[in-house]
């Protein structure tokens, strides 16, 4: 969770820089497709999940602006899918998060922009 977590921040965080070249949108797509597939046994079906899957499930243009586009989408959609496995009791690999929407991983905080979804 916490991986998944970083990762959404790289894409969407404030102080975030945007992705130089093709390769480097490709590998974040990469990486938050395969957090879209460890966080789906943790969620209960709803739209979180739904949405995530179809974005994992659509091919992404490849020209700047819109490889961005789907990118931002897709991180969005991860950290949707991280609010529903948040809400999931079962979940004990879950990161805890503290006052202020920070979400504890083994390195410190990472702020979560706007606190966690609800």
């Amino acid at each position: 969770m916490a991986a998944a977590a970083e990762t959404v921040l790289l894409v969407v965080g404030e102080d975030s820089p945007l992705p130089e070249t093709p390769e480097d949108i490709a590998d974040l797509v990469l990486l938050l497709r395969g957090h879209v597939m460890k966080l789906g046994p943790l969620v209960p079906a709803g739209p979180a999940l739904a949405k995530a899957r179809a974005l994992c499930d659509t091919d992404f243009d490849t020209r700047w602006l819109p490889s961005r586009r789907y990118l931002r989408k897709l991180a969005l959609a991860t950290r949707d899918l991280i609010g529903a496995a948040a809400g999931a009791p079962q979940c004990p690999c879950l990161p805890r998060v503290r006052a202020g929407g920070a979400v504890a991983t083994q390195q410190g905080s990472l702020p979560w922009p706007g606190g966690l979804p609800r």
